[in-house]
């Protein structure tokens, strides 16, 4: 059995998500290993997988775990993000789970 260190377990989370994005039309920039403060990255949404300005429709911020997730600090300063769990077992198969998280919130104005 092969044991990886978390840099590597985060890797192969990370590719596992790029890989199920770019058979989409999704153009993903998720770095392996560079954290950044809030979200580990993003995934461009486009309209088509042309790559052109004009196709961009938006960006999501995503935060990607490998493990149980028990604190989502930062989250929720924008307007939503994608959380990622990605299981990765000891022969390196991937399982990827996700959630949206979007905030709402009602505000009096009186």
């Amino acid at each position: 059995m092969a044991t990886y260190s978390n840099m590597q377990l985060g890797t192969f989370a990370v590719n596992a998500i790029t890989t199920a994005a770019i058979c989409h039309p999704l153009m993903p920039d998720i770095p392996a290993g560079d954290k950044g403060i809030s979200f580990d990255g993003h995934i461009d949404v486009m309209k088509d997988a042309s790559e052109r300005k004009d196709a961009f429709l938006g960006k999501v911020p995503v935060q990607v775990k490998r493990t149980g997730v028990k604190h989502f600090s930062g989250l929720y300063i924008t307007s939503g993000a994608v959380l990622f769990v990605v299981e990765v077992d000891d022969k390196t198969n991937t399982k990827i789970f996700y959630r949206p998280t979007i905030t709402l919130r009602a505000e009096d104005d009186n």
